[in-house]
């Protein structure tokens, strides 16, 4: 009895050992950005279907604090019949300085805006190059936006990046 409890006690935590051995491993400690996102609509495409309204946004967007840039955006806005927003683009970054690597890279960004309430959202870092290459990262992002094209909108960013 005592060698079965043993055999089943050994078995299990050879099977845990191998599950941390197993378990990906990331080279460097994520590293904290925040800062702020401006942004222009200096261009859109709108087309309305019943109570719905769909644009296509361009956008020229400054960055500042952990993402030093300025970006052109190509985004889509949807606004349903209750008025609720939503938000989905991909921001090109170039030549941007992370953590003394330079590169460029794509950051995937949506988000929506119910009625009276501030824009929030998410992003992640889906590519990236030279010598940024291997870095991943996400976050969230908010802020009262701009409320209508051709004029400047406010939003906040926050979250983490790391390099395999």
């Amino acid at each position: 009895m005592m060698r079965t409890r043993f055999r089943a006690l050994s078995v299990m935590s050879l099977l845990v050992l191998l599950f941390v051995v197993a378990a990906p491993v990331r080279a460097d400690s994520p590293i904290d950005v925040e800062g702020h996102w401006t942004y222009y609509v200096f261009d859109l495409e709108v087309r309305e279907e019943g109570c719905a309204t769909f644009m296509v946004t361009y956008d020229l967007s400054l960055w500042s604090g952990g993402f030093e840039a300025a970006t052109i955006d190509r985004g889509q806005v949807g606004i349903n019949c209750s008025g609720l927003a939503t938000y989905r683009a991909q921001n090109y970054f170039t030549g941007v300085t992370i953590d003394g690597k330079s590169g460029d890279f794509v950051m995937a960004v949506e988000g929506r805006q119910p009625v009276g309430e501030m824009w929030r959202g998410q992003w992640e870092i889906i590519s990236a190059s030279g010598d940024l290459e291997g870095m991943y990262g996400s976050g969230t992002w908010w802020g009262p936006g701009a409320g209508g094209p051709f004029i400047w909108g406010h939003l906040d960013y926050a979250g983490t990046v790391a390099f395999d």
